[in-house]
């Protein structure tokens, strides 16, 4: 419709354009540096061209080279980088704000239920992270996003760049959320049910 429209490949360079001709995105087709993925691409992987009003969008994603390894430590790493943590603080600080709320009404803070809570809220936007790259992968939305701003959309990339396959980022989700799951029966019996 309306977007395709408005889409159109920039002649020789391997790119599309997007959007209106004041402001408009396009895409690389190219591969980007592997070297520049770790963990997460840095400045480089979106540029604004000034004098055209061009932004670039990456392809980058981590490197398996990255995460490589077999030891404890490695495989800790790539499960704790497949949460997607840098986004944890959108869990946290309503958390913490809460938390803050009730110690000013209560005149104190009760510990362990706020940090109870803290922890089961991260567990469980870990588990959807992971969860969603498992179901993006399935369904071949993930496979398809070529317009990505890793990592800001597209997932993690873990599944497609093979440093986990769908199965093992399937069975670290389904445990993030069993875990997420104690701890909240756990807050809720200390705590009560409205907690």
């Amino acid at each position: 419709g309306a977007l395709a429209a408005r889409t159109a490949r920039a002649p020789g360079r391997g790119c599309e354009y997007r959007g209106s001709p004041r402001l408009r995105q396009y895409t690389s087709t190219q591969a980007a540096d592997p070297a520049s993925f770790y963990p997460y691409p840095g400045p480089a992987a979106a540029k604004r061209v000034e004098g055209n009003d061009v932004q670039q969008q990456t392809t980058a994603g981590p490197s398996p080279e990255a995460f490589g390894g077999s030891s404890l430590g490695a495989r800790a790493r790539r499960a704790f980088f497949a949460m997607r943590p840098k986004f944890f603080t959108a869990s946290i600080l309503p958390v913490v704000v809460g938390t803050a709320l009730g110690a000013t009404t209560l005149g104190q803070v009760d510990w362990l239920p706020a940090l109870l809570a803290v922890v089961a809220t991260v567990l469980v936007h870990a588990a959807a992270n992971v969860l969603n790259d498992v179901g993006d992968d399935i369904t071949g939305a993930d496979p398809a996003n070529t317009g990505r701003i890793y990592p800001y959309t597209g997932g993690s990339r873990f599944i497609q760049a093979g440093i986990l396959t769908r199965a093992q980022m399937r069975r670290l989700g389904l445990s993030l959320l069993a875990a997420a799951f104690v701890l909240g029966l756990w807050l809720a019996v200390i705590a009560g049910p409205l907690v």
